[in-house]
């Protein structure tokens, strides 16, 4: 887990959510200053490079300027869903960008890692599960003579009063 997350200040960051989330994992949030966005060049650059290799290359993209588009319809072109995309996006950062070899570094992000934790050991949560936990949707709702209602279904024990969801796993809640 990293000590510092550094985010840009668009509402999503700025979110109960993630201030609870970088407590829990003792990670301190950092925002850059507004309308400074030479503070932010490596994750623009890394957005960019995952744009060029990776999402313009999709069908549907919407490109990065009006003069790249031309006439292609992107909306008529879609048809990916977000779910896809993420395993494509996995896959290319897992395969192609940890292994290529960034100028800057003279080295590949996966031989620097492999080198970094030689010297400095991850401090990861004491299992998948406990991190997933953390990093599920929290609800604070109040009971009523029938309990809590969550996703059209209730809920009747005290411990109910604050639910942590994993949307993509609805069994546990």
């Amino acid at each position: 887990m990293p000590n510092t997350l550094i985010c840009d200040n668009g509402l999503e960051f700025h979110s109960g959510q993630l201030h609870r989330v970088c407590a829990e994992l003792n990670i301190e949030l950092v925002y850059c200053p507004k309308q400074q966005a030479h503070y932010k060049g490596c994750v623009e650059r890394f957005l960019g490079t995952l744009n060029r290799q990776v999402c313009h290359k999709l069908k549907g993209t919407t490109f990065s300027n009006i003069r790249q588009r031309g006439d292609y319809q992107s909306a008529n072109e879609d048809c990916i869903t977000l779910k896809e995309l993420k395993v494509i996006i996995y896959q290319w950062l897992i395969d192609v960008y940890c292994q290529s070899l960034h100028k800057l570094l003279q080295s590949s992000p996966f031989n620097e890692w492999q080198e970094g934790i030689k010297h400095i050991e991850p401090l990861l949560p004491e299992s998948a599960q406990s991190l997933g936990l953390i990093l599920s949707h929290q609800f604070r709702r109040k009971i009523t003579h029938q309990g809590i209602q969550f996703v059209n279904l209730y809920y009747n024990a005290k411990e109910h009063r604050l639910l942590r969801v994993d949307f993509d796993n609805l069994a546990f809640i």
